[in-house]
């Protein structure tokens, strides 16, 4: 108890000294917070010191001076490894020293990202063994952080993108499965075996997806042509190691490293391609010795001669025998399973991905079932093996030929130092990597069968989509079929295979390659939106509009979940009255059946589409015809638009026998200006045999609030009064008695009624038993 008091004491003193800025440098100060966070950290068994003292530690944060904000995030780093309920308050730290701007700030957003980078495997173990609320909550802010943290991958500090990528591998190996075959490594602190599938806050799927998209844009980054030496290494060492700690990635891994070898960026100097090359090297000689690589050892084994690696060398790295044979008997295994079992089971996994595809956001962890191959992969295999069916020595010898021509007169220095010769040469594995080093180069040209067939795929999900949005009934194709109709189409598909293969000559493999080559030596062409974009026909245009169109209409339920209801609707009015263009009658009759169809709930968004038109007639807003012009309507067409609407909205409800409802005396009483034509089916509406009271009493508190117009209605109403109907005439009568009580309308009641009195006097019954209702007209 006694030591327990002295250490607190030590620890308090330690931390006034740090606060006391005056004649002191930073350096001295943080020597202070060192001994407090070794006597905390070290001396503290029971954490109860570290709970008492942590407010005052990360008070700290808020220093201006990066050396001490640097601290701090290091002190949360080693606080949260000895007890990971430090994170609860520290997440805030963390999220505002990565947000905070100030002398130093790349050094202090470096720092925390490196710090996040250790914790999160701690971190997602703890709050994936609980369910309280409070780590719940923890766990959100920490998420929260997360995607700020990846939103630097984009940055445009080297060092900053070098953290992340390293972050994002922190993340790969904590969100996948670890299997049999994972080395020992960072992944073994926590992975995706370790969370529960019914865990209350987080997703299994979410957790899943996520990893691969990270996997998937580390692939991207790998690949692309603008990397930097030291982001290209780092990435090339994170995917590596994932490899070899999660081997279901080892195929994509493979298949990269093949494509990175072919396609190196042209923005690294010489000396930058020689430490590519010797990185690449190294990580293939650690591949190869890991047992799950074993189906790919001749690639690997190609690649790392290629790279200049000696036989000895290649031969040392490989497995023991024991380890191989292992490996191919549970291969052999999993490869005899019965045809029927291995049919049964893709049918199952392909009717729960079709399941989750159609009921999008339905959990928002998205897809369970992560993608085995990119579509750039793909291309290249399907390709690979189309050049390696051509690769005749007829052909080859052609495009020897050929390509001599476009060979410089010296050997380039570049090409003379990293040039090993091809021991293997005329091989089937050689002449494998040789087709497939062709095949990446013709993908990243966008050419070859591989990208048309990815073409043609996406053009089918297009037209699935739209169809589906249509409504119309697409049928699944059949999982399973008779062994002897799956073995004719086979040999259907082999014979057809065969005729083209025999209709393909050498010369337009030449022409492919020969392009190819020529598209190598000319100078790189910078990267633009506007060069590489194809502009779409009219006609597909609009077919894509109006589908975007019919998406938005049919997410209103998920806009008002998410509290975005009035912004839907903002969209969906500027969308069809601020444009006019080829589609904006399809607009307006979509968004017209789309609000009769729930009158109740989108009485406010037909409101909002008349008040636009009116402010557009107005000329507080806008309609353009044309962009390019800058041609907007004149008075009259915005008059008739609006009229048009107004009216079309009237006439559709009165058609469905829906006058009697809300919206359309809604429509009348609240529309800015009443045309002459709305005013014909509020005529219509009162004269109805059933339901011509509410037309009449909407009638009536038009005359009351309409100032402007009430000359009008009251025509209407007096109107009505000379009608050949009984219970017409009764209505109005009555109506008119309860107006002439009202001051402000008297007076012009007792106008119009003596100019309708004169017009009609022939009409007025004397002589029948109706006067009485009509005779306080005559006084």
């Amino acid at each position: 108890m006694i030591d327990s008091e002295n250490t607190s004491e030590e620890i308090g003193n330690e931390i006034r000294e740090a606060h006391q800025s005056s004649g002191k440098s930073v350096d001295i100060r943080i020597k202070h917070l060192y001994r407090a966070q070794e006597l905390l950290l070290h001396r503290d068994k029971s954490n109860s010191l570290l709970d008492n003292f942590l407010d005052e530690m990360l008070e700290f944060v808020v220093e201006n001076d990066s050396k001490m904000r640097c601290f701090v995030a290091s002190f949360i780093e080693k606080a949260c490894k000895k007890d990971c309920e430090v994170m609860k308050k520290a997440v805030v730290s963390l999220s505002y020293l990565i947000q905070a701007a100030g002398v130093g700030m790349v050094a202090v957003i470096k720092k925390v990202i490196t710090v996040c980078s250790q914790l999160y495997p701690f971190i997602l173990k703890w709050a994936a063994g609980s369910r309280s609320a409070e780590i719940a909550r923890c766990w959100e802010a920490f998420s929260v952080l997360k995607g700020r943290i990846m939103q630097h991958i984009d940055s445009d500090n080297e060092g900053i993108r070098t953290q992340t990528i390293r972050f994002l591998e922190a993340v790969i190996l904590a969100q996948t499965l670890r299997t049999e075959e994972s080395e020992k490594g960072r992944g073994d602190n926590m992975c995706l075996n370790e969370i529960g599938r019914d865990h209350r806050f987080i997703s299994y799927r979410k957790m899943e997806s996520e990893a691969t998209l990270n996997f998937n844009s580390l692939l991207d980054h790998i690949s692309s042509a603008h990397i930097s030496s030291l982001n290209l290494l780092t990435c090339l060492t994170c995917i590596c190691n994932i490899a070899q700690q999660r081997p279901q990635f080892m195929q994509r891994v493979v298949g990269a490293l093949e494509s990175l070898h072919v396609n190196l960026p042209p923005t690294l100097a010489t000396s930058q391609v020689k430490s590519v090359r010797k990185e690449l090297k190294m990580h293939l000689l650690r591949l190869l010795r890991h047992s799950s690589s074993v189906p790919f050892h001749p690639r690997i084994m190609t690649l790392l001669t290629d790279l200049g690696a000696a036989q000895s060398e290649v031969l040392r790295a490989l497995p023991s025998a024991s380890e191989q044979r292992k490996k191919s008997h549970r291969h052999n295994e999993s490869s005899d399973e019965p045809e029927t079992k291995r049919m049964k089971g893709i049918g199952e996994t392909l009717a729960v991905a079709e399941k989750e595809d159609d009921e999008e956001y339905e959990d928002e962890a998205g897809p369970s079932i992560p993608i085995e191959k990119s579509q750039t992969q793909f291309a290249v295999d399907i390709t690979a093996q189309f050049v390696y069916e051509r690769l005749k020595p007829k052909l080859v010898t052609n495009l020897v030929l050929t390509s001599l021509v476009t060979l410089p007169d010296e050997m380039p220095a570049a090409f003379q130092s990293s040039y090993t010769p091809i021991a293997a040469a005329g091989t089937e594995s050689q002449i494998r990597h040789l087709s497939r080093m062709i095949a990446t180069q013709l993908t990243n040209m966008e050419l070859g069968p591989g990208i048309e067939k990815i073409r043609a795929e996406k053009q089918q999900y297009i037209a699935r989509q739209a169809a589906k949005m249509e409504g119309a009934v697409i049928p699944s194709a059949p999982l399973h079929q008779f062994p002897s109709v799956q073995q004719n189409q086979a040999q259907q598909s082999e014979s057809v295979l065969s005729f083209i293969c025999f209709e393909i000559d050498y010369c337009e493999m030449s022409i492919i390659l020969r392009a190819a080559l020529s598209a190598k030596t000319r100078p790189k062409i910078q990267f633009g939106l506007l060069s590489i974009t194809k502009e779409l026909d009219r006609e597909q245009s609009l077919k894509l509009i109006l589908l975007a169109f019919q998406r938005i209409l049919a997410n209103e339920k998920r806009a008002i979940q998410g509290g975005v209801g009035v912004a839907q609707q903002k969209l969906l009015i500027r969308l069809v009255t601020r444009l006019d263009h080829d589609s904006c009658d399809d607009f307006e009759n979509l968004l017209m059946m789309f609000i009769v169809q729930e009158q109740k709930s989108r009485t406010e968004l037909a409101l909002l589409w008349i008040a636009e038109l009116y402010a557009q007639y107005q000329g507080y807003s806008v309609c353009r015809t044309s962009y390019a012009t800058d041609g907007y309507h004149n008075e009259s067409q915005r008059y008739k638009r609006y009229d048009a609407v107004l009216c079309n909205l009237l006439r559709t409800l009165y058609e469905r026998g829906e006058h009697k409802e809300t919206l359309f005396h809604k429509i009348l009483l609240e529309a800015p200006l009443l045309t002459p034509q709305s005013l014909v089916w509020l005529r219509t509406a009162c004269l109805d045999s059933v339901f011509g009271a509410f037309g009449m009493t909407t009638l009536r508190e038009l005359i009351l609030t309409r100032a402007r117009q009430r000359n009008e209605l009251l025509c209407i109403l007096l109107d009505f009064s000379y009608n050949d109907r009984a219970d017409v005439r009764t209505q109005s009568v009555e109506t008119a008695k309860e107006l002439y009580q009202i001051d402000y309308v008297r007076q012009l009641f007792l106008i119009m009624n003596y100019n309708y009195y004169l017009l009609n006097f022939r009409k007025i019954p004397f002589f029948s038993g109706e006067m009485s209702g009509n005779i306080w007209f005559l006084q």
